[in-house]
C-alpha cells in the first residue's frame, strides 16, 4: 500500500515538474469549465504533449483555438503565440503550420487594431508565398461561397 501512495505521489509530482518545464504551459484550470471550448481546452492541456514538432504546434493552436472559442482571449493569446513561435523555432513548414489569423483575430477582439494589422498582413505574406495564384483565387472564392479552407 505504501509503495502504491509513493509511485502515485512521484508520478504526480512529475507531472507538475513537466508542465512547469513546458515553456508553453499556462495554467488554465481555474477557468470556467462550463464552457464546452475552454472544457475541451482544459482537457487537451492537460494531455501529455508530442515529441513530434508537428503535433506541438498543431496541439497548442488547437487549445488556443478553444480558448477563443469560449472568448478566454487572453489565454488564447498565448497559445497562439506560442504555437508560432513553435512553428518558428523548429522551422516547420509555414505553408502547414502557421497562425497568424488566429493571432489577428485574438487580437482584434483583445481590442490591439495595431497588432491585428500585423497579424493579418503576415498571413496575406505567408499566402502570396506559400501559394500559386491560381490556389489564392479557389481560396478567395472558397470564402466568397462561405466556407474556409
Amino acid at each position: 500500500m505504501a509503495v502504491v501512495v509513493v509511485i502515485i505521489a512521484a508520478a504526480v509530482a512529475g507531472w507538475w515538474f513537466f508542465l512547469r518545464t513546458d515553456p508553453g504551459y499556462l495554467d488554465i484550470s481555474k477557468l470556467n469549465s462550463q464552457d464546452t471550448h475552454v472544457a475541451k481546452a482544459q482537457q487537451y492541456a492537460k494531455q501529455s504533449l508530442p515529441s513530434k514538432s508537428e503535433d506541438l504546434a498543431m496541439r497548442y493552436g488547437l487549445i488556443a483555438a478553444y480558448l477563443y472559442a469560449g472568448k478566454e482571449y487572453t489565454y488564447s493569446e498565448h497559445y497562439y503565440l506560442t504555437a508560432q513561435k513553435t512553428v518558428e523555432q523548429r522551422k516547420l513548414n509555414q505553408k502547414d503550420y502557421r497562425f497568424y489569423q488566429g493571432l489577428s483575430d485574438t487580437y482584434e477582439k483583445l481590442g490591439n487594431k495595431a497588432k491585428a494589422e500585423q497579424y493579418k498582413q503576415k498571413e496575406k505574406d505567408a499566402i502570396k508565398v506559400n501559394y500559386s495564384a491560381k490556389e489564392i483565387q479557389q481560396m478567395e472564392e472558397m470564402k466568397l461561397n462561405g466556407r474556409s479552407r
